[in-house]
């Protein structure tokens, strides 16, 4: 698998979901709540379907772990390359009208997120990130992360000059910690005080994915998160903060966070280390 010939087809999946996604984005085309008590969005399964059938069509040889595949959620973990999509992660603030929600893709080899993506077509943001320097999957080995614009409505939409983006492990005065504008929790408040009890604070409220791109691209030091959270949740950006120079692990040993056992994952921290 060729390293450019990726980016240019994701973001070619990109700029088609975006489109369908959008226009649903200002028609309001209604939602449900699934069994786990999440929303689902119309626009959801249309998506999903979408890049399935895109990934499908181009890497045949490759299982799909999809939030709205529930088929794929046991069968798909034991596979020793996969990927793991999530037509729109923040359903909550699409639902809500708010520009916080993200496309994400990833590609997991041998428990690890090996290349994610991450479009937010509503500002028109895309992070895509390679963590490849162990891969047998992907040809080129390094670790970098980039972000460029991608407007899908638009012709030649992706700039050519994608921004290297890293990390800031620059000390600062007032430390940024990303939290969750659907998902904020007293957990949160708790760590804070025990990890930076003399520390000033500044709280950034988004919503997705964005949080960990922000680290990545060192708008935020770091992001806890305590509560329920899935495999095509984090693998994306988990990939993007890695080709930064970040990395995300356990809250509950600091190991490195890795992705298999089942499809939920641990309390985690995603940080600038």
């Amino acid at each position: 698998m060729n390293k450019e010939s990726l980016i240019e087809k994701v973001c070619e999946v990109f700029e088609l979901t975006g489109q369908v996604v959008l226009k649903a984005f200002k028609k309001n085309s209604g939602h449900k709540i699934k069994e786990d008590g999440s929303p689902l969005a119309a626009a959801d399964i249309l998506a999903n379907q979408i890049i399935k059938n895109y990934l499908l069509e181009h890497w045949p040889g490759i299982p799909i772990l999809s939030e709205e595949d529930k088929t794929s959620h046991g069968s798909v973990l034991s596979a020793d390359l996969y990927w793991a999509i999530d037509p729109i992660d923040g359903t909550k603030e699409f639902i809500q009208k708010s520009g916080d929600f993200t496309i994400n893709i990833a590609l997991i080899e041998e428990r690890k997120p090996i290349f994610g993506a991450i479009y937010a077509p509503y500002h028109s943001d895309c992070w895509i990130g390679l963590n490849t320097e162990k891969s047998m999957a992907i040809e080129q080995k390094q670790k970098s992360s980039y972000k460029f614009r991608l407007d899908c409505f638009k012709n030649n939409s992706v700039n050519l000059k994608k921004e290297e983006i890293s990390v800031n492990r620059n000390i600062r005065k007032t430390l940024k910690i990303a939290v969750s504008k659907s998902h904020n929790s007293t957990a949160t408040d708790i760590w804070q005080r025990v990890y930076f009890p003399n520390q000033k604070i500044y709280k950034i409220e988004r919503g997705s994915s964005i949080k960990i791109c922000m680290i990545a691209e060192g708008e935020a030091d770091y992001y806890p998160r305590f509560g329920p959270t899935c495999i095509w949740d984090v693998a994306a950006g988990h990939a993007i903060l890695c080709g930064a120079g970040g990395n995300i692990y356990r809250m509950s040993n600091f190991d490195y966070l890795t992705y298999g056992d089942t499809i939920f994952n641990e309390n985690f921290l995603a940080c600038k280390y």
